[in-house]
């Protein structure tokens, strides 16, 4: 649980910190690529939760730990950031 929610915390900063440090991009991709961070950072955090309260209940349970997929999404969330930043700094 403890490397999800820094992950979530590593993420948030980052979709906070895109925004406030203005990169010469326009305006709106910078928003988009933050606003996706920031969202991976919530559901990151959610997912930690959510994960650590079904592993304790398969522990407890005498039952195979739950598998996820949670980390192919924040893949494709952080390419999706990371893509959105760099089509942004060619434009910008």
């Amino acid at each position: 649980m403890l490397a999800w929610v820094r992950t979530s915390l590593g993420l948030l900063v980052s979709g906070i910190g895109l925004q406030a440090i203005g990169l010469p991009m326009p305006a709106e991709l910078r928003f988009i690529a933050a606003v996706i961070l920031i969202v991976a950072g919530i559901a990151t955090a959610i997912r930690a939760w959510i994960g650590w309260f079904r592993s304790e209940q398969a522990l407890r349970r005498n039952v195979p730990l739950p598998g996820s997929l949670f980390s192919v999404v924040l893949t494709v969330l952080v390419a999706a950031a990371g893509a959105v930043t760099l089509v942004g700094l060619f434009l910008g």
